[in-house]
């Protein structure tokens, strides 16, 4: 055996040139992958000089030049990269070589059936695909791993699944891109139809990517699933640092379920991880006999872990009078376990004819909510109809600790929350009429049903209060509540710190809010600091007492946010 630090034979000398040679091998592996560079925004094959992207993609799935010797040869490994010269830039590639239903990238969508790199120059718009609505944009097949980074993709179409991207066997990571601007118009007839953005039957990664205004149509007693996104049998997603804006579904007599994501992997250990991320604006809309749940999220499989993020004027909403079904989930509806900490939920709506249930979240299976804010929310029904939780409607395993559930609204009762909601300490509970909650004796609670008053929690309204997130190069500013001065819920979480989130959801430490000396964290998501901005949108929204009133301030959470966002990245383009 030889002396420590060596390998029996080997000295310490011996073995850093080793490691040199390792790295050169592997650098000059990283070297030898083919790089492929388009140099032509037309969608054509043809040996004229040019290298498409149509082109460039063909030679790499085939590892040859059988797309055109005008771009590089693609080969088996390493995995093959895909770059755009300044010629392309902010010159949109718009597919215009039409034709459906084969899987070879010929015509028609972009299919991906070899693992490859795809690297959009960096500027905002720079490199664009746009799939003439004909078809889709890409499709990812045969297990291929595909990255892409710096991409535009819009107005992909004419398809049931998957307008923007089809993940149908393999797996995407995506930095540093923009899916909008996708449609899928179909019916009338019946099953569902899912994924307007992006649809996925394998793994999917989103850092610092938007996901906007892409739609769904769906006529007849078609369902419609996830706008945005929608995560199927075999599939998951995380997304870290991004946007789900202003996806909607709207549905003759069928569902419409998560108009920003719609998530049923269809295997309860797959984990959906959500982190710094911002669902704003999504809708969900049934004017028939369908239900419609999930204005921004249906979860219906697995753990839904979200951190740091807001969910904020979502809206679930059916119109028709006749059938069983209901609107629920202005924020979410989950059908499975839901985690949620150092987030906001804010100015959600569910509206219908005669049942709406959770205006914020409708929770039906276990939960958590720790350190999060739930304000603003509204569940509203015309004469007669029934409301259950304008901020929650949970279940005895629904647990919340450093929460506050307050200021949400109903057209009938139970305004703040419905159903067993369970304590784990430091919450407080604005309105506990029609709630069935048994605080902790550490609880706040306006205990309406026993003929006190509503607490208020004085909460400045949606504000820019920092944790601002980057997509697509473009600052997107976050929207969240902090407490006023003199605010109960300042340095009133767990004073042991035991159940705190040590960082809140604008990403600062905790601090000591009243100046005894002691850091404790607030209630809510966002911790007290003085300075903080005036608020963007108010937001009334009703006291949380009593049945009726209030719903324009959340009118106004929802409509502010969206158009701000909307003007400040609107430019001369195609762009929604």
């Amino acid at each position: 055996m030889g002396r420590a630090g060596h390998i029996k034979g080997v000295s310490q000398k011996s073995k850093l040139n080793l490691l040199v040679f390792a790295i050169g091998l592997a650098s000059t592996e990283l070297a030898s992958a083919a790089t492929i560079s388009v140099n032509s925004s037309a969608d054509t094959i043809a040996e004229d000089a040019f290298c498409t992207l149509r082109e460039a993609i063909i030679n790499a799935n085939n590892n040859n030049q059988s797309g055109s010797t005008d771009c590089a040869a693609g080969q088996a490994s390493p995995t093959d990269v895909i770059t755009f010269s300044g010629a392309t830039n902010n010159v949109p590639i718009v597919l215009s070589r039409t034709g459906s239903n084969e899987n070879a990238a010929d015509t028609g969508d972009l299919d991906l059936t070899e693992s490859v790199i795809i690297n959009g120059n960096g500027a905002f718009g720079a490199t664009e695909i746009d799939g003439n609505g004909s078809d889709r944009v890409f499709e990812v097949r045969n297990g291929a791993a595909i990255q892409m980074y710096s991409l535009g993709i819009t107005n992909g179409g004419s398809v049931t699944v998957g307008a923007g991207i089809y993940v149908f066997s393999g797996q995407l990571t995506m930095q540093d891109a923009r899916v909008y601007g996708n449609l899928i118009s179909a019916g009338p007839s019946s099953g569902s139809v899912s994924g307007a953005g992006i649809s996925t039957r394998g793994p999917l990664s989103l850092t610092r990517v938007g996901i906007e205004s892409n739609r769904i149509e769906a006529l007849g007693a078609l369902a419609g699933q996830g706008a945005g996104i929608s995560v199927g049998t075999g599939g998951s997603v995380n997304l870290v640092t991004s946007r789900i804006l202003g996806n909607t579904i709207e549905t003759e007599a069928g569902s419409a379920i998560g108009g920003g994501l719609f998530n049923n992997p269809n295997n309860v250990a797959v984990n959906t991880g959500i982190s710094s991320t911002t669902f704003s604006g999504n809708q969900v809309i049934s004017s028939g006999d369908g239900g419609a749940s999930g204005g921004a999220i249906n979860h219906q499989s697995g753990t839904l872990s979200i951190l740091r993020s807001d969910i904020i004027s979502n809206l679930a909403r059916r119109t028709g009078d006749s059938g069983s079904s209901v609107a629920s989930g202005g924020a979410i509806q989950a059908f499975d376990p839901v985690e949620i900490n150092s987030s906001t939920v804010s100015g959600n709506r569910v509206e219908s004819v005669d049942a709406s249930w959770g205006g914020g979240l409708s929770l039906g299976d276990s939960g958590s909510l720790n350190n999060v804010t739930v304000t603003k929310n509204r569940v509203q029904t015309s004469a007669g109809g029934t409301t259950y939780g304008g901020g929650i409607r949970g279940s005895a395993s629904v647990v919340i600790s450093n929460t506050v559930v307050a200021e949400n609204t109903s057209s009938n009762d139970n305004p703040d929350c419905y159903g067993g909601i369970s304590s784990d300490g430091y919450n407080l509970i604005g309105n506990n009429s029609g709630c069935n909650f048994t605080a902790d004796p550490s609880d706040q609670v306006g205990d309406v049903a026993g003929g006190d008053a509503a607490l208020d929690p004085m909460l400045v309204g949606l504000a820019a209060n920092g944790g601002n997130i980057t997509i697509d190069g473009q600052e997107v500013v976050v929207l969240s509540h902090a407490p006023r001065v003199g605010s109960p819920l300042v340095d009133a979480g767990d004073p042991s710190g035991g159940t705190c989130q040590t960082i809140d959801q604008t990403g600062w430490g905790r601090v000591d809010g009243d100046d005894d000396g002691g850091v404790v964290c607030d209630i809510g998501a966002v911790e007290y600091r003085e300075g903080l901005p005036a608020p963007i949108a108010t937001g009334s929204g009703g006291s949380g007492g009593g049945s009726g009133g209030g719903g324009g301030g959340a009118w106004s959470a929802w409509l502010l946010p969206v158009l701000a966002s909307l003007l400040r990245r609107r430019r001369p383009s195609r762009k929604p």
